[in-house]
């Protein structure tokens, strides 16, 4: 692979270019904003603005030490030895070791540390070294990558009887003899519920190696927990094995690895818990979903913070892939195998929008591959557009969002005549009688407005409101108990349809603790000192309400639903450290293990049945079945989830989104009981159906076989993981139909395959249907249709049958949704009309029904955007013309001066020299841990709005120059075929010398309203001088786009238009290192060494207008004017650009040279 990339300069070069003032040989022609770029949204924006401290800065690459996988020059085991003897794979590993072992001391002798060895998911080494040395580690013999890591945050009783649990464990299935790999924090395997005795002396005793002991990893005394020696705590009946990759004082110090998975934070625990702990003693109740499994402890976690080392992380995968080491020969006897990955791993953790590129993705992908179903968390980011975590993002996963338990309510908070609800949160008392008082924000004189600081004076009997944010919600509650108030109400700082619900963050909790909507909230701060109150009999039940905090899809990449499915997240499970002690654990985190507790009750069910074998993992006869498991447990989820509660029940919401519920709640029994199972086979059925595709790696044994003894990997591992298209096809396998996103001038058909098998032990007919999943979509452009509608399968056997879902644009609803302003809109339970993500997408179900009355349902979705077909058809000397075929959308187009067009740079190239793909398609290069931004034109233009300059406190522009002007940068990308998300992984930045001294005096740059947390892409001014930095509008760009608009006022960054400024543009991706990865100018390989010079007031062509629309079916002639003052003041500009909103993907810009 060769990208721009590799000839930057890291950094940017600051060249002295001063160019000549030519005065002001003209007044500059005022052109005032046009309609959608109204004053109100600015002054919206800065209000905003006011209210917070922004910590956003430019982009910059990785300093410092780092962690980093070094990938090697062959395929990993997981890979090619799936059907390996075992003396096979133990030569492979000695074969992987040898090379491994030629690296470690020349990346030792960079200063560089060994951390582990890969050999199921990588053949690589994870590593730290200064970010400096990665590219000389990279030049090294044998090695194909290096990459640096990012890291990631860790996102019974009731709960399981709500999900069909209990009903399945009665049956007589409990998970028995099935594995499953809990990586997170650890595992407390003392406590009673775990396999251990349940002793506090215990605990100690394994911590600390002292029974008398305070466990506390930061006392040097206590040092059991980096022993072998675990005083035969472990393993036991429940915790069969594990190892600790992190240590116990990262990311305060050093991460180390040991073989003792103790957990002290107390995430795993719950999750081991929730997954199969057993009962507290016979007959509680308070069994885990699969009370009988096997639990496999690896610890990635932090043991003193809530975040995941990413080197940790991939570790622990490629260690659950062979769980009784039997691959490094440690193991004796019948009960070491070959073939051995963990049945199930649960990852209750992520990184919001996730990337394809993502190396733990990778590694998920290679694990379902191998036979391992990865389960993980969806995120706890809210309902907002594409902010799905990964790994959950990855094809193969199972992504988990969260919903309630039968026993939430929406409580009523009145104070005054104000009425909210709220939803107490399950780790503090519950509302067991009345309660009231004053109501109170804060410390009541503007002070502890989050309640994140205790509260210096007494609080006795007051209602306690504070803000979200800061700290744990829990740590806010603590401290209004600590206070004497007689509860605590959380207003949430996120705009949400329903409160947030947040797991335990440490505190002691007295009194109850609700959590309400920002804008429940802002009323509640309308009615401050009035008597507030609470009451158990005054709420609204909220069953399989999906959580506020839950992350929403669909998935960043290609548009693919995600999350999978969703289960309750607040089980009541154990706490590490306790010996029999249990608590309330929510969030997304909670969630996912209850779909691992599930999936062990159907693997069993499977292997009982024959479908399986009872050996470990999930590898059938033609290839692994997770995906299999997979699709049952969605096929027969609970579709009726809701948002802000079901009418039924006294609510006021509406049904959830399939990209915020997935397939629906986790139902354990209906999954159980199913006889059929139907799934998504698109690609693999594509790649079947090809005479000349290559034989996956691991349907051939004997050729594998002859291949290895010859020291040859199958050809398919070759081009591993990039090239392997049974690979990538088996992973896509999934219960659901992802039409993804699309622009649409016309009338359009898109097909997916659909597999039915028949389970039982008879013939069933299916009878074929669809559905949407709102009412009011149906006439409204989009349709599907299964064909044939009824189909016939033996026992055993399947058919696959066709799904059409065809698109009309005449019918679709104008899109108004955009990346900016809108960006954080998913849905809108206040708003019919709003726009929101919900509004626009379109989604249901396949329903297939046998004769049984048996249904089973895969859910679909489609995002289609009416859209233009905007294109130049000619230019001249003095005007352009457009043309639009389209019928049903006006050609929207923004005009810019043209300053450059880059190279379309070749992203990938094979071992000839040739070009294999040009431009850079999300997730082609899948584990490289970056994306490749590669920028196509370069355009400014500028406008007045009047009055701006008041409102946002600016300074007039000087004499002869334009007042209130704003400057855009109209910056577009080659990627194929678009971008999803507007504020990752691409970043712009533009530097600026306004007054052509050679030195960068602002940068301007686009990011997340709010660190990542918002989904709303802003425009950020960085004052170089002042240190200071300062979002001022909202980026003017769209979701599912190749074109990026950033706005900027003329006063902020010191910009006259009777006067030329220098400037250049950065490409970053701003995901994982921050990388730079392209320029405008790109000057000799330099970026920075050259400037682009303009004058606002004096371009050398102006059009006469920069705003216009092209009529459907027609075309529009813009005259420009040649400037040879312009020619003087405003070298760079080439041309005009042309970038079109509602446009097809892929047509959505044109750059014209008029020179």
């Amino acid at each position: 692979m060769t990208t721009r990339l590799a000839r930057l300069i890291c950094g940017v070069v600051g060249v002295a270019l001063v160019f000549t003032a030519f005065g002001t040989f003209a007044q500059p022609t005022t052109v005032t904003a046009d309609t959608d770029l109204l004053l109100p949204s600015y002054v919206r924006m800065v209000e905003e603005a006011d209210a917070q401290t922004w910590n956003q800065q430019p982009a910059s690459e990785q300093t410092g030490t780092i962690g980093a996988v070094v990938h090697i020059r062959m395929t990993p085991l997981a890979m090619v030895g799936k059907n390996w003897t075992h003396q096979q794979r133990l030569d492979y590993v000695q074969q992987i070791r040898t090379e491994q072992d030629k690296l470690i001391p020349q990346i030792e002798q960079l200063g560089g540390k060994i951390r582990g060895r890969f050999t199921q998911a990588s053949t690589g080494l994870a590593i730290e070294v200064d970010a400096e040395k990665l590219q000389d580690i990279r030049e090294m013999s044998n090695v194909v990558a290096a990459r640096s890591i990012s890291n990631y945050e860790l996102d019974l009783t009731e709960t399981v009887e709500w999900i069909g649990g209990t009903a399945v464990q009665e049956l007589g299935y409990t998970g028995d003899g099935v594995d499953v790999a809990v990586i997170d924090s650890g595992i407390d395997y003392t406590h009673k519920k775990l396999g251990g005795p349940g002793t506090l002396e215990a605990y100690a005793e394994a911590y600390c190696g002292d029974a008398g002991a305070t466990p506390d990893p930061t006392d040097p005394s206590c040092t059991a927990f980096d022993s072998a020696d675990t005083t035969g705590y472990f393993p036991n009946d429940k915790v069969k094995g594990g190892f600790d990759w992190v240590g116990e004082e990262w990311p305060n110090g050093p991460a180390t690895s040991d073989p003792n998975p103790i957990d002290f934070e107390g995430h795993g625990t719950h999750v081991a818990d929730i997954i199969g702990g057993f009962e507290t003693e016979d007959g509680a109740g308070d069994a885990g979903v699969a009370p009988d499994v096997n639990i496999w402890g690896f610890k990635g976690c932090s043991a003193v913070a809530s975040s995941c080392e990413g080197l940790a992380l991939l570790l622990s995968v490629d260690d659950a892939l062979d769980l009784d080491d039997s691959d490094y020969g440690l193991c004796e006897g019948d009960d070491c195998k070959p073939y051995d990955p963990a049945d199930v791993i649960n990852m209750s953790l992520g990184s919001s929008y996730g990337q394809p590129e993502d190396d733990l993705t990778l590694f998920t992908n290679i694990a379902s591959y191998y036979g391992s179903l990865v389960v993980a968390s969806a995120g706890n980011s809210a309902d907002k557009p594409y902010i799905v975590g990964s790994p959950s993002a990855a094809e193969a996963a199972l992504s988990v969002a969260q919903s309630t338990v039968p026993s939430d309510k929406f409580f009523n908070i009145t104070a005054g005549a104000v009425t909210v609800g709220g939803i107490i949160q399950p780790w503090g008392p519950a509302i067991e009688a009345a309660a009231s008082g004053p109501l109170q924000y804060g410390d009541g004189a503007d002070g502890n407005l989050n309640g994140c600081a205790p509260f210096e004076e007494p609080q006795t009997g007051k209602a306690i409101l504070v803000d979200r944010g800061a700290c744990a919600i829990s740590i806010k509650a603590a401290n209004a108990s600590a206070a004497g108030a007689v509860f605590v109400i959380i207003a949430n700082n996120q705009v949400s349809n329903t409160p947030p619900s947040f797991s335990f963050g440490g505190g002691e909790v007295t009194i109850p603790a609700l959590t309400t909507t920002l804008a429940a909230g802002n009323e509640l701060k309308t009615v401050v000192d009035s008597e507030a109150s609470i009451g158990p009999d005054a709420f609204s039940p909220l069953p399989d309400d999906i959580i506020a905090s839950s992350s929403r899809g669909p998935r960043v990449a290609d548009g693919a639903i995600k999350p999978d499915m969703a289960a309750p997240g607040a089980s009541i499970s154990a706490v590490a450290g306790s010996g029999t002690g249990k608590e309330a654990f929510g969030g997304t985190s909670g969630a996912a293990p209850m779909v691992s507790g599930a999936a062990a009750l159907i693997i069993e069910a499977l292997e009982d049945r024959g479908l399986l074998d009872e050996e470990p993992g999930l590898d059938g006869p033609s290839g692994s079945f997770a995906p299999v498991v997979k699709s049952i447990l969605m096929n027969n989820a609970n579709p009726n989830t809701y948002i802000g509660g079901s009418t039924d029940n006294g609510g006021s919401g509406f049904l959830a989104p399939i990209t915020l519920q997935g397939a629906g709640r986790v139902d354990a029994l209906a999954a159980f009981e199913a006889e059929t199972v139907a799934w998504d086979i698109t690609e693999l059925q594509g790649y079947l159906n090809d005479p000349e595709a290559d034989p996956p790696c691991s349907v051939f044994p004997v050729l594998d076989v002859l291949l290895y003894d010859l020291g040859v990997p199958p050809d398919c591992a070759d081009d591993f993981p990039f090239g392997n298209d049974f690979f990538n096809a088996w992973n896509k396998q999934t219960g659901s139909m992802s039409f993804g996103y699309d622009g649409v001038s016309a009338k359009t058909t898109e097909e997916r395959k659909v597999a039915i098998l028949n389970l039982s032990a008879e013939t069933k007919t299916y009878d074929l249907s669809t559905s949407f999943r709102y009412g009011d979509d149906k006439g409204k452009g989009v349709t599907l249709k299964a064909n044939p509608s009824e189909v016939t399968v033996d026992a055993g056997e399947a058919a696959i049958v066709d799904v059409t879902l065809t698109v009309n644009a005449k019918n679709l609803r104008d899109w108004t949704l955009d990346g900016g302003e809108y960006g954080s809109s998913g849905t809108d339970i206040f708003c019919d009309d709003c726009p929101t993500l919900q509004v626009f997408e379109y989604d249901g179900y396949l329903k297939i029904k046998d004769g049984d009355n048996q249904t089973v349902k895969l859910p679909w979705q489609v995002l289609p955007k009416k859209a233009a077909d905007t294109y130049v058809a000619n230019a001249n000397s003095s005007s352009v013309k457009l043309r639009n075929p389209a019928a049903h959308k006006t050609g929207d187009t923004d005009v810019f001066s043209l300053l450059d067009i880059s190279p379309n740079n070749c992203e990938i190239i094979d071992g000839f020299g040739d070009c294999v793909e040009e431009d850079y398609v999300p997730g082609i290069l899948p584990g490289i841990n970056t994306t490749l931004v590669d920028i196509k034109e370069a355009g400014i233009r500028s406008y007045q709005v009047p009055g701006l300059n008041d409102e946002l406190g600016l300074p007039s522009a000087p004499a002869g120059a334009i007042n209130d002007e704003v400057i855009e940068f109209g910056l577009t990308v080659y990627d194929k075929p678009f971008r999803a998300g507007t504020s990752f992984p691409v970043a712009f930045e533009a530097h600026i010398d306004p007054d052509s001294d050679g030195t960068v005096d602002y940068i301007v740059f686009n990011a997340d309203f709010a660190q990542g947390t918002d989904g709303r892409n802003a425009v950020f001014v960085a004052d170089l001088a002042a240190g200071t930095t300062q979002p001022y509008f909202f980026s003017a760009t769209d979701l599912n786009s190749q074109n990026w608009i950033l706005p900027v006022p003329a006063a902020a960054v010191g910009v006259a238009s009777n006067q030329p400024f220098n400037f250049f543009i950065l490409g970053f991706e701003n995901y994982f290192a921050g990388t730079l990865q392209d320029c405008s100018p790109f000057n000799d390989g330099v970026c920075g060494g050259a400037f682009h010079t303009y004058q606002t007031g004096l371009p050398k062509y102006r059009p006469v207008t920069t705003s216009l629309q092209v009529p459907t079916r027609g075309s529009y002639t813009l005259p420009y004017a040649t400037s040879t003052f312009g020619e003087q003041l405003s070298p760079s500009q080439i041309g005009l650009l042309f970038m079109y909103r509602d446009a097809l993907v892929g047509r959505e810009s044109d750059g014209v040279p008029l020179d």
